[in-house]
This record gives C-alpha cells, structure tokens and sequence, in this order.
C-alpha cells in the first residue's frame, strides 16, 4: 500500500512538474524520454543516493558517500 500511495504521489508530481513542459509550444522534448517511468527511475535512483547534509542544506547527492 506504501509503494502505491508512492507511486501516486510521484505521477503527480510529474504531472504538476514535467507534463506542462512536454504539452509547451514548441517543445523540443521527446517525450519517450520524459515519461512518468523513465521520471519514477530517476527520481527513485536519485533519492536511494541522497544524504542529510544539515538543516540548512537539506538532502543532497554526496559523490562517494554511498560508498
């Protein structure tokens, strides 16, 4: 049930944030591209990487903290 409420909350997003770019006149992104499967990937893979930096930074990508 998690992973569904997840996933609805990063269609959502994608909807709010990347669909209103691909519908923009002209567009010169393709859309194979910028789908809500290649969005949930990249959003999924971004956030398994992120660290807490602190409070004023918030999360960030940390090269080679993951290792």
């Amino acid at each position: 049930q998690t992973v569904q409420e997840d996933k609805t909350l990063v269609y959502e997003d994608w909807q709010e944030n990347i669909l209103p770019l691909l519908e923009s006149e002209p567009s010169k992104l393709n859309p194979t591209f910028f789908g809500v499967e290649q969005y949930f990937a990249a959003k999924s893979l971004i956030s398994s990487r992120s660290f807490e930096i602190d409070d004023y930074h918030g999360f960030g990508m940390v090269p080679l903290a993951d290792l």
